[in-house]
This record gives structure tokens, sequence and C-alpha cells, in this order.
């Protein structure tokens, strides 16, 4: 894996944090072909549909890896960096890929109440969903504001990018907390956003997320 502390700060102007959620649209991915994107796991099966590829691409995922390891790798040759947890590294061959474009991440599980000393140089903290350690490496990379797209919080459908819906083998209890454990983390992102002058919006059309303020796509482009 490269040697990455040269991303530190590197990058400048706004990003978007992609996730998974029913409300993600070709259409809106085609919006974004020429702005910096992160996006995660199994985006693409999104690329049939769009010209759209990621800038930046992570897997942190180990039930991501485990059980669709062959549709993680087409993602790392259509990207500038992809970011992979060192979980996720230990068990994939990424020697056969660019691995100067291959950044392996050290990770720490568990919330983090202030973030304030975070970075792939050090230590990226995992909690509940992997938009946590997307928000940290994006504004380690100096990016700002950022937005959220496809944040659903599984709030207006399933898993559409899963043949099997994963969801549907929980009892509403582990879902609930599911939700409520992915809602804390936005949470420190915001807590940690505002102390650091970062801006963060969501730009999901729908969903569940209330905890960053919402803004619709079409009023960021104008």
């Amino acid at each position: 894996m490269k040697d990455h502390a040269y991303l530190k700060g590197k990058y400048e102007g706004r990003c978007f944090l992609i996730g998974n959620g029913h409300s993600l649209s070709p259409e809106s991915l085609e919006r974004l072909t020429e702005e910096y994107t992160f996006a995660t796991n199994l985006i693409g099966k999104m690329y049939t549909k769009t010209r759209w590829r990621p800038s930046f691409y992570a897997c942190f995922d180990v039930y991501v890896w485990d059980k669709h390891g062959d549709l993680v790798f087409p993602n790392l040759e259509n990207c500038e960096y992809s970011f992979v947890s060192d979980v996720v590294g230990r068990r994939g061959n990424f020697s056969e890929h660019d691995t100067e474009k291959v950044v392996n991440v050290d990770t720490i599980k568990g919330a983090h109440p202030d973030l304030s000393n975070f970075g792939p140089e050090d230590k990226v903290h995992m909690y509940s969903t992997t938009m946590y350690p997307m928000f940290q490496i994006a504004v380690w990379m100096g990016f700002n504001p950022i937005y959220l797209l496809a944040n659903d919080l599984y709030g207006d459908g399933p898993l559409h990018f899963y043949d099997e819906d994963i969801m549907m083998a929980y009892k509403p209890s582990r879902l609930r907390k599911i939700r409520q454990n992915q809602i804390i983390a936005h949470g420190l992102i915001a807590l940690h956003a505002e102390k650091h002058n970062v801006s963060v919006m969501n730009a999901t059309e729908g969903g569940d997320l209330e905890v960053h303020e919402r803004v619709k796509l079409d009023e960021v482009f104008k």
C-alpha cells in the first residue's frame, strides 16, 4: 500500500459523500461527474447506468468484502484513490492492482467524542456506518463543505445493491439499534464539523437522516 501522508490537505472545496441508500439514482450521479465524490462498497453496480465514477472509493465493511469481494476490485480501477480498512486489506490480495492508488487505513472501533486527532496517518475511527470514516478522511484531505447524498438510513426501501436483503434477517429491535447507532455517528460528525468550521449538509432525497441541515441538490448547483 502506498504511503499516503501527502494527501493530507491536498484538496479544497466541496465534495459529496455518497451512500448506498434506496434514493440513489443514475440521474443524481450524472450531475456529479465534475465533482469530487466519495463512494463505497457495491457502488459499482451503478456503473452500467451512468457515466459518473467516484473520485474516491472506500471499503471498510468486512461483510461486503467476504460476500462480494469480486465486486470491490473493479472500483479500484475507476477512481483516483481507494481507501480500504486494515482488516479488508489483510483479507484481500491487492497486489495485482495499482497499489499506488490503494490506501490501507488503520482503524479503531468505536465512536470518538471529538475526532480532533484523527486521519489515515494515525487511526480512523469506525462506528456503525462507513460515512463515519469517510467523513474523517474527507476532512483530513481538506474538503469543505461536505454534502451527503443517498444517506437514507434504510428509511425508504430495501438495500437495493444486494441480491440478499440482509436487513430481512434482523429482528425489528436490531434494526432500530442499527438506525440509532447510525444517527449517533452522524451526531458526532455534526459536533466535530461545528467545532472545526466544517459545513456538512444532507442532500439526500427523502430518508430519515435529520441530523444535518437539509439542502436540495438543485440548490447546490445554483
